[in-house]
């Protein structure tokens, strides 16, 4: 994206170069990025987003995939979209691993954790009885691999939602409630 950004200033500074301003042009007019087995993406602006059915057992399931584009070509995501087939590959492990360390990141001393939903349903919850209300609805891929994961917690926390970093080192860090 450095190079994308250098361009915009080049042509911020109105320097006029029909051939600058028609890369410009080009860089930025939406199209589409394929991957097999899914619908397209929108590819606009350095990003390719689009949907993922998580689970095809649930119609409800759907997350918002934003994949960024290439450095190199802005209507490819082909880095990012090879970081997503690999999550797509094996879902459950990728769950696994962003729920723990939310879960971690909740858990008292005992290993419990305290939720303060609306109403009656405020409690403690096991570890198990929490990630089951879990559900990854948003998810924003780098080329590098690196990228950020939202959970909606079911109302454990009133509406907030939870936010989680993946590293481009396959680790993920938990960055905390959100909204």
């Amino acid at each position: 994206m450095e190079n994308s950004y250098a361009l915009l200033k080049i042509l911020e500074t109105d320097v006029i170069d029909d051939e600058l301003k028609g890369i410009n042009e080009e860089a930025n007019k939406p199209g589409k990025w394929h991957i097999d087995g899914l619908d397209d993406f929108d590819v606009k602006n350095g990003e390719a987003i689009g949907w993922v059915q998580w689970d095809p057992n649930d119609e409800e399931s759907d997350v918002e995939i934003t994949l960024e584009c290439d450095v190199d070509n802005s209507k490819s995501a082909a880095s990012a979209g090879e970081c997503l087939s690999k999550i797509l590959a094996d879902k459950k492990a990728f769950e696994d691993k962003v729920y723990g360390v939310m879960a971690e990141d909740n858990e008292n001393e005992d290993g419990m954790i305290e939720i303060w939903e609306v109403g009656e349903n405020r409690g403690i919850l096991t570890k198990e009885e929490f990630v089951k209300r879990l559900r990854i609805f948003d998810l924003k891929i780098s080329n590098d691999g690196s990228g950020t994961i939202m959970i909606d917690p079911d109302g454990m926390f009133t509406d907030h939602a939870y936010v989680v970093s993946m590293n481009s080192d396959g680790t993920f860090e938990a960055e905390g409630l959100i909204g």
